[in-house]
């Protein structure tokens, strides 16, 4: 919740400051750049260190990194850069530690238990990304970003603070392999398991080219909403999110996963188009959301034919190289995205999106004969460990 509130902070006040897509798309790469810089490196480090302690030491340097902005606002001294610097801060300690706390998991439950701990896992960051931006939009419209920020650093203290109570005992791995042979063992995988580059390159296509949140508080100013628009803006792409993961459960382990995938990213690029074209608040808000459900049709299938492709000791490391540009490309894209509405406007560029994800897609679709298959990742490998192992 206090990476969302962060964010959504960060982005009201650069646009506050400057009136600017162009400077929104900076945040954009203030964020994206260190989530591409450190993943890799973040799944190696989950094997070799207490997991726990670090998560603990990344936490604490988040809530400092809130609270150094929260001062610099209240007493007036904030300048653009800081917010630029400590956004790039604070996402490379959310970027180094997001494999530890994956790798954390298989410890805390048994093994029957893991896949409705990871289904728990993923529902409470979708619920995050509500709650998050619906706290962050009123509280900066009535008591201002400075004590949003202020806010925002407690968040993360009390996170840091919930850990001391958790039981777990890190046993690093022993391992006399290198930090760039097991990068290239990892990489090596992916390219002879060509379809997994392929599930992940149409992913990035989607949020590289259709980031559309850089343009929220844009879209949420010219409908005459302000801070509070905003707000339920950001929102609406989780909510649409938890309606979609319920679908693709409801569906159960379906066939032909490669086009319920292709079928999520067209359904995503027609709704960009939707809200370029919509006049009215509440229309956005609903093709907001509709993205969001759109995303998680996309997504959760991708993902679970990726992990049934990994055998289990390199799971890691493929883990953090699928991380670093399903999770990255959203920063880079929303600068690119954020410079190209500063020439074309808004709706131009949302329609552009739309049209580079659907031919991406369906390029991609009619090259590839194994994504139309029926069975696509339905035998899992032999050769994997037992999970924490």
């Amino acid at each position: 919740m206090g990476n969302q509130i962060q964010r959504i902070v960060d982005l009201w006040v650069v646009y506050e400051m400057t009136g600017s897509t162009a400077y929104l798309a900076l945040t954009g790469l203030a964020r994206g750049i260190p989530i591409i810089v450190f993943s890799l490196a973040g799944g190696l480090i989950a094997d070799r260190i207490d997991r726990k302690s670090f998560i603990m030491v990344m936490q604490l340097g988040s809530a400092a990194a809130n609270l150094l902005l929260a001062a610099l606002i209240v007493t007036g001294a904030v300048q653009l850069w800081h917010i630029l610097v400590i956004s790039m801060v604070s996402s490379s300690f959310v970027a180094i530690s997001a494999p530890a706390r994956t790798a954390i998991t298989p410890a805390l439950v048994p093994r029957n238990l893991l896949v409705n701990a990871f289904a728990f896992t993923g529902t409470a960051w979708k619920l995050a990304q509500i709650i998050g931006p619906a706290l962050a939009g009123p509280m900066i419209a009535v008591a201002g970003s400075g004590v949003t920020y202020g806010f925002n650093g407690c968040v993360y203290l009390l996170s840091a603070g919930v850990l001391l109570f958790m039981s777990y005992r890190s046993v690093p791995a022993t391992t006399g392999q290198s930090a760039l042979k097991s990068l290239v063992e990892a990489l090596s995988f992916v390219k002879r398991e060509s379809v997994i580059a392929v599930l992940v390159s149409m992913d990035v296509v989607a949020v590289f080219f259709g980031a559309y949140r850089i343009l929220l508080p844009v879209i949420a100013v010219d409908l005459g909403m302000g801070a509070a628009g905003f707000g339920l803006f950001s929102s609406a792409p989780a909510v649409g999110a938890i309606l979609g993961a319920a679908a693709i459960m409801a569906c159960g382990d379906m066939r032909y996963k490669g086009l319920v995938v292709a079928g999520g990213i067209l359904g995503y690029a027609a709704c960009l188009a939707g809200l370029a074209l919509s006049p009215w608040f509440l229309m956005s808000l609903a093709v907001v959301t509709l993205l969001g459900v759109f995303d998680a049709v996309q997504t959760i299938p991708r993902n679970a034919v990726i992990q049934l492709l990994t055998p289990d000791p390199l799971r890691g490391r493929v883990s953090s190289f699928t991380r670093m540009l399903s999770v990255g490309m959203p920063g880079l894209g929303e600068a690119q995205m954020g410079v190209v509405a500063a020439v074309l406007g808004s709706a131009a560029t949302l329609l552009l999106a739309a049209a580079l994800c659907a031919g991406a897609t369906l390029g991609m679709l009619g090259w590839r004969r194994d994504l139309r298959g029926a069975d696509l990742g339905d035998s899992p490998r032999l050769d994997s460990a037992p999970a924490g192992q």
